[in-house]
């Protein structure tokens, strides 16, 4: 059947902020991401209070939280949803 991850990097429990962000860096490069990114503490307080896990997908404008993926039965997100609140905010 094959390894579904096969490829995917992997790390070890980062220990610290710099590892966090090296990690992150690492993703930005290899992806050539230009959304910008932002880390949790060590401590996930982001995680914590929003309830982020295992995968959640936000828009944070001007330190206010805009738009929140909420998981559908299946544990997946709607993409189109995302889409949706972007081009909402994009277009005011």
């Amino acid at each position: 059947m094959g390894d579904k991850f096969a490829g995917v990097p992997t790390f070890t429990q980062h220990t610290t902020v710099t590892e966090r962000a090296a990690a992150a860096a690492e993703f930005v490069r290899d992806y050539d991401w230009t959304i910008p990114m932002h880390l949790d503490t060590l401590e996930n307080d982001v995680v914590t209070q929003l309830g982020a896990w295992p995968l959640r997908l936000f828009i944070v404008q001007d330190g206010v939280l805009k738009f929140m993926a909420q998981p559908t039965h299946e544990y997946t997100y709607a993409v189109s949803d995302l889409r949706q609140a972007l081009e909402a905010l994009l277009s005011a």
